[in-house]
């Protein structure tokens, strides 16, 4: 009973959302007493269920609802016919496909560029781009230099998804990360920003980086800059 009562006094502390959405990763569900009316006001917790709906997801599932949220995969966009393992639902379609300002929401996909999951990760990363806060830049930069290299490789994308030509020194910095995928993440995020700052440190890789595919995502920012 002590558990579930400081459960409780967790998920209604107006601070709590990032430990909320931590323990919803952890256990794919609300671990709280909440109303639907109350969870359905929230963008943060909406966050967590689309998160803990993709938990498991095999990669083309994961892929389809990424472009369900996008609007660009035919008819899931318009009708709602997303995957239901992962969207779940026409409302939580509708809530991701568009952009909010919850600041709970930057902390709960913060923890979910961290998880085990793959396609938690990447949905957390591709949601940031909906996230029309002040801390969000800084929330990303900071996540570049994680220990962890999934969680700087989806920081990165999540940076381009939000394109904001502020971080772009950040970025760069992350071009000389010793994990290959963190480097091309950084790349694909610098051509989606299109900032000729990066141009030098992109032309770089281009000629030096032993990667094949960081050398592809080089070429492919450098042409998309220009």
């Amino acid at each position: 009973m002590r558990s579930q009562v400081l459960t409780f006094l967790t998920c209604v502390s107006q601070n709590a959302v990032v430990v909320f959405a931590a323990l919803v990763l952890m256990n794919g569900a609300v671990p709280c007493y909440v109303t639907a009316q109350e969870s359905a006001a929230s963008d943060s917790m909406r966050a967590v269920q689309l998160l803990a709906n993709a938990r498991g997801a095999n990669p083309v599932m994961c892929e389809l609802a990424m472009q369900s949220i996008d609007r660009r995969y035919g008819n899931w966009g318009s009708t709602g016919r997303a995957p239901d393992a992962i969207i779940g639902q026409r409302a939580l379609l509708d809530w991701a496909s568009k952009d909010f300002e919850d600041a709970g929401v930057v902390g709960a996909l913060s923890v979910a560029l961290s998880d085990d999951d793959t396609c938690v990760r990447r949905m957390a990363a591709r949601l940031f781009g909906r996230v029309k806060h002040p801390t969000v830049a800084s929330t990303l930069v900071n996540r570049l230099n994680d220990r962890d290299e999934r969680t700087r490789q989806m920081a990165a994308i999540a940076l381009g998804y939000i394109v904001d030509h502020e971080t772009v020194d950040a970025l760069i910095g992350v071009l000389d990360d010793g994990v290959a995928a963190v480097r091309s993440a950084a790349t694909w995020a610098l051509g989606e920003i299109e900032d000729e700052r990066a141009v030098d440190a992109l032309i770089g890789l281009l000629e030096d980086d032993p990667d094949p595919f960081v050398r592809r995502q080089a070429a492919w920012a450098l042409g998309n800059i220009y």
